[in-house]
């Protein structure tokens, strides 16, 4: 399912929950990080025991992928997409916070422990 697919969704079910008085923001965001919470469990639990956490792939097999893929350069092209696939929708409309937050957080702290790759310097002969 696509991004677009989860963004709809999301704001329709806000649009209900509001409309049964459920709307609170502190509401909704206890509700989200429950969500998230439940959700970090689960992959980190299946990612321990190397089981499936989808049909098809299991965290033991990631090494079979031959790609050259850094945290910085991951974060850097989700950030990205975030950015292109959001851009086109109504401002009005809820969008995305605590995974963009967590993103820029981790790329800050990534810069911390390794300025060389974050800010390439330029040598002289």
């Amino acid at each position: 399912m696509s991004a677009e697919w989860f963004f709809y969704f999301v704001n329709w079910a806000a649009y209900h929950q509001i409309h049964k008085g459920e709307g609170a923001e502190p509401l909704r965001s206890a509700r989200a990080l429950w969500y998230y919470g439940y959700s970090l469990t689960r992959l980190v639990g299946g990612l321990a025991g190397g089981q499936s956490n989808s049909p098809g792939f299991t965290a033991h097999g990631v090494s079979s992928l031959a790609i050259d893929l850094t945290p910085e350069s991951f974060i850097a092209a989700c950030v990205t997409q975030q950015n292109a696939r959001m851009g086109v929708f109504d401002p009005r409309l809820l969008r995305p916070q605590l995974m963009p937050a967590l993103a820029g957080f981790t790329s800050e702290v990534l810069r911390l422990f390794n300025p060389q790759k974050s800010h390439p310097q330029s040598h002289s002969a």
